[in-house]
């Protein structure tokens, strides 16, 4: 995988559908590190920047502040949220009991319709790793998103799934993924996937398991390491 190029940087735009464009553009920012952890957001620097009025930062800066990429504090305003290396342990956490619990449910009662499906966004994912294909990190994560949440899927609970949905696990993992290459890590996440739809395949629940404990710690171990190599929270 090659490295990231640099991402856009904040513009001014042309007055059409700015609820929608703003919101698209800090969560950009938010998401590559051009707006820093921890940095204060400023509704009038923001809408200066931008070429809009307030009114759209403050509707954009509310949303992703319900996605957890930016913390409101009481009389201080908006400011970008950290990644800190707790957030990232305690979210795998989560992550790695939801994930469980959901293969537990479901490995012998999926039917070959579902297996397909799970096939297919395993193929997908798969496609954004090739390594004569150029690096792309909202690919990657679109992707293994999918795959994950389609296996959580299938064990038709729509709770889990929605417990699961809000994680900000795949969002964490963007912004510390942000400038880095993870080369010779492809073929080690490659492989994990398959061995996960593989046990799906075979309805080996043991094997599942242990499948997701590997692939879940990867995802923990990288993205602390990343914050680390980083000097702490980014």
């Amino acid at each position: 995988m090659s490295v990231l190029a640099p991402p856009p940087t904040l513009t001014r735009f042309e007055h059409t559908d700015l609820n929608a464009k703003v919101y698209e553009h800090v969560r950009a920012a938010l998401l590559s590190g051009e707006l820093a952890p921890g940095e204060r957001l400023s509704l009038a620097s923001l809408s200066d920047r931008l070429g809009v009025s307030r009114s759209p930062v403050h509707q954009a800066l509310t949303r992703l502040a319900a996605e957890g990429l930016v913390e409101v504090r009481s009389r201080r305003g908006y400011f970008v949220t950290p990644i800190t290396t707790r957030a990232v342990k305690e979210g795998y956490d989560v992550r790695l009991g939801l994930e469980l619990i959901a293969a537990e449910r479901a490995i012998g009662a999926v039917g070959e319709i579902e297996l397909g499906a799970l096939r297919e966004a395993f193929e997908e994912a798969q496609e954004t790793m090739l390594p004569d294909r150029a690096w792309d990190l909202r690919a990657y994560i679109y992707a293994n998103q999918r795959f994950h949440s389609l296996h959580l899927d299938l064990a038709g609970n729509e709770a889990l799934s929605a417990i699961y949905a809000k994680l900000p696990v795949s969002l964490l993992m963007e912004r510390v993924m942000a400038d880095l290459s993870f080369d010779d890590l492809s073929t080690e996440v490659g492989n994990q996937h398959r061995a996960i739809l593989t046990a799906f395949a075979e309805a080996d629940l043991a094997g599942a398991q242990a499948a997701i404990r590997e692939h879940v710690e990867l995802g923990r171990r990288m993205a602390i390491e990343a914050i680390e190599a980083a000097g702490g929270a980014r």
